[in-house]
């Protein structure tokens, strides 16, 4: 049953959060992108970090055994075909290292699910019976043992081999060596020292390596360059390096194209998704003076991982010069009714977001019920 209210307001209505106030955010990573930027919907706070300041990051939350490499700065990694962690220290012939994929596979992180990283080779172990690409759950010992050999070519442009050994109980042992074998050196990396953070970050650039503390704790965007996979134009998809904006691992969000931002209803719960790129990097374009523009019927819900949930409407962008991204955010109500045991009962809709005093405001709200 779907009923549909109108209210006209003589004097200002009070929610329970008051009226949503808009506010402008200007987010700036860089000339030619080259930071990253957490960027916190709650209270603006932004962290930033050169964008080639890491290798690889780590997922830290839960028994993730998740690695990603830095391909937004120019990390690549290939796995060796045929070869396993027994292979690790011997030399490593890379004839065909580009070319050749009966030798070598090339891996990327995916755009789409942080739990997906390069080194976990299109695999998350949970959904692939306990299969995470480098290593593989063993029920005996509870760990995540390695299996794979992996090539590694870090920002600095070194090619390294490299094999992640294990996890057990939360830390992490990988090792890495020159591609002859020398310099060999093992890392142990307890991912319980970044609880509070969504990723830890390890450098291979400094002799010895160094592991990295860069995010805050709370952020829910990320800002900069990242590996995507775009339109060939012939049906398929292709990696790109591209700018935009990814969002924190446990959130999800919603985009809404072809209606109006100021008057547009808040999508109901189970509308947002959690593809880290659903903002991703398309809600600006090149206008053949290859000038930036942007949508104007075009706008994004964000959700937290409590259920808060705020509208951005992207305003401005001045590309690689600044790395500068302006938009509008507005705090709204989730739209989803629940009943004492929080089942979904029926779903409310109030258009506009934002009511004026004397301005007419619409109520719709369905209920999943049969009773009339």
């Amino acid at each position: 049953m779907k009923t549909a209210i109108t209210i006209f307001f003589v004097f200002a209505l009070v929610f329970s959060n008051s009226i949503a106030e808009t506010t402008t955010v200007e987010v700036a990573n860089g000339k030619s992108y080259s930071k990253c930027v957490w960027y916190n919907l709650e209270d603006d706070a932004t962290t930033s970090a050169a964008l080639n300041a890491w290798d690889l990051s780590i997922l830290t939350k839960g028994t993730n055994a998740t690695i990603r490499i830095n391909s937004g700065a120019g990390c690549r990694l290939w796995e060796v075909v045929g070869k396993t962690v027994d292979d690790f220290g011997n030399v490593i012939d890379t004839t065909g290292l580009n070319t050749d994929q009966t030798k070598f596979i090339e891996w990327l992180d995916s755009d789409e699910s942080w739990v997906v990283g390069a080194f976990n080779m299109g695999k998350n172990g949970f959904e692939d019976n306990g299969d995470f690409g480098w290593g593989e759950y063993n029920m005996s010992t509870h760990a995540i043992s390695g299996k794979k050999l992996f090539i590694f070519k870090d920002l600095a442009g070194n090619y390294y081999q490299m094999r992640i050994e294990d996890l057990i109980g939360g830390i992490l042992y990988f090792s890495y060596a020159d591609l002859n074998g020398n310099n060999s050196k093992t890392v142990e990396f307890n991912k319980k020292n970044y609880s509070t953070k969504s990723f830890a970050y390890y450098s291979l650039a400094t002799t010895p390596g160094e592991k990295l503390d860069l995010e805050p704790s709370a952020w829910s965007l990320l800002f900069g360059k990242y590996m995507a996979m775009v339109d060939d134009g012939q049906g398929g998809k292709t990696p790109y390096n591209v700018n935009g904006i990814l969002i924190n691992y446990e959130w999800s969000a919603v985009k809404v194209a072809g209606q109006d931002p100021a008057t547009v209803t808040t999508p109901t719960n189970d509308s947002f998704t959690s593809n880290i790129s659903t903002i991703g990097h398309l809600w600006k374009h090149l206008n053949q003076d290859f000038q930036w523009e942007i949508p104007s019927d075009l706008c994004y819900f964000v959700m937290s991982p409590d259920g808060l949930i705020w509208k951005i409407v992207f305003t401005g962008f001045e590309g690689a010069s600044t790395g500068k991204v302006i938009f509008e955010k507005t705090p709204v109500e989730p739209n989803s009714v629940k009943d004492n045991n929080g089942n979904i009962t029926g779903n409310f809709a109030i258009t506009p977001n934002i009511v004026a005093p004397n301005e007419a405001m619409n109520i719709t709200y369905s209920t999943n019920s049969n009773n009339s």
